[in-house]
């Protein structure tokens, strides 16, 4: 091998190891953010007797386990391919978003569930308070900067477990802020004399935005859970699939294809290929297509690991 090769492999293997090494700090960054927002909802809803700020501390709370898995599953998916995983290890991030939407329909049970009882069985006094408002915005600034964060990471790592972090907690910054509204009409109604009428439907916000809360919970967690599933029965998305189709026939000597498989683990497109090439041209001339074949998909794709079969045609 020439000492350019041997420079280039050595830049790829180096641009891997500090591509991980971010990851597991982006996700670490993003636990101890998520250990801090659930101390203090829970502190702020048990003060203030909020449905809203509690089953946003519960949510924190579940996130936290969340974000606990991500770092493991991120940590675990370094691990290279072995005698029991051939195809690695990248899989474990898939495992750790589903498991982490499931445990998000479990906060929509108990949100839905709460506010129903509070509606019907009795009226809970909410005691918002400035101090509370203020965890609030607090909780909207520091997930607006970790989704930025780990937006970044996940484009640049193409980590799935970071990019359904990310996705996770831009729902949180929704559904704060439509937690804060509820909270910001309770206190409005403690502050104005509005009859008892509006008084009566103010009072009610908390609740209200707790619904909110979990109907935009379901929503994200349903979105996330579908898509762990489907990676994890080897789906791929089919522009993928056209575009990887599009390169090979666009290779000169490649007469057609006559099967294309895939699968994702992590980053990685994993691709077998069988191609049909002229039956007359000699062994090295397949070899050299194939070579085309793989540069080409690499340049589009270059974490891919792709498998080629010739097969002869007529001519």
């Amino acid at each position: 091998m020439s000492q350019k090769a041997l420079q280039k492999a050595s830049d790829q293997a180096k641009s891997v190891v500090d591509c991980d090494q971010r990851k597991e700090r982006t996700a670490l960054m993003s636990f101890c953010s998520c250990l801090l927002l659930t101390l203090l909802k829970l502190f702020a809803g048990l003060a203030t007797n909020s449905l809203a700020l509690l089953s946003e501390a519960l949510h924190s709370g579940l996130d936290l386990l969340a974000c606990g898995m991500t770092w493991l599953a991120v940590r675990f998916a370094r691990r290279p391919a072995d005698q029991d995983h051939t195809y690695g290890h990248a899989r474990s991030e898939n495992i750790s978003a589903l498991f982490e939407s499931l445990l998000l329909f479990g906060v929509c049970y108990y949100v839905v569930s709460e506010g129903v009882h509070r509606l019907l069985e009795h009226e809970a006094r909410v005691e918002p308070t400035l101090w509370a408002l203020a965890i609030v915005v607090i909780s909207i600034g520091v997930d607006l900067n970790r989704v930025r964060a780990l937006n970044k990471v996940a484009r640049e790592a193409k980590s799935q477990a970071l990019e359904a972090d990310a996705m996770h907690f831009s729902t949180d910054v929704l559904s704060s802020s439509v937690v804060l509204a509820g909270l910001l009409a309770v206190y409005l109604a403690g502050l104005l004399d509005l009859g008892p009428i509006w008084h009566s439907w103010l009072t009610k916000a908390d609740i209200a935005a707790a619904f909110v809360v979990a109907a935009i919970i379901f929503v994200v967690s349903l979105k996330m859970c579908r898509k762990a599933i489907h990676v994890l029965m080897d789906g791929c998305p089919p522009e993928v699939v056209a575009s990887i189709r599009s390169l090979v026939q666009n290779v000169e000597g490649v007469c057609s294809i006559q099967s294309l498989r895939m699968r994702s683990a992590g980053a990685v497109y994993f691709i077998d290929l069988t191609i049909i090439v002229k039956a007359s041209i000699p062994v090295y001339a397949g070899h050299d297509i194939c070579q085309r074949v793989e540069e080409s998909i690499r340049q589009r794709y270059p974490d891919s690991d792709i498998q080629i079969h010739v097969e002869p045609g007529f001519g």
